[in-house]
């Protein structure tokens, strides 16, 4: 679907069982608004970044193993992707380490 307007509203008009919608705020009110006519039942993601901590206290190999695959997942076109977050001491470890 297009991200506009116009779009929106056609696909809107028909009838659903269930709507589900991954996007951003301004859009999802327009969804519900338009779903609540009906009572369609809805299920939104909306705008989470899906954070990866990583403290000293871990398996660095592993952690960065499974962060990569969860990144790269469907060629890193996965909506909750990972973004990272590093604790000083590991980021200087994987500045040394490469």
């Amino acid at each position: 679907m297009d991200n506009n307007k116009h779009s929106i509203e056609e696909m809107m008009a028909l009838k659903y069982y269930h709507i589900f919608f991954t996007g951003n705020g301004n859009v999802a009110k327009k969804v519900m608004e338009k779903a609540s006519a009906d009572l369609t039942p809805v299920t939104l993601e909306l705008g989470g970044k899906s954070p990866c901590i990583i403290d000293k206290d871990i398996n660095l190999e592993k952690t960065v193993k499974s962060f990569l695959f969860g990144k790269m997942l469907n060629a890193g076109q996965t909506c909750i992707a990972q973004i990272i977050w590093l604790f000083t001491k590991i980021y200087t470890i994987l500045l040394l380490t490469n």
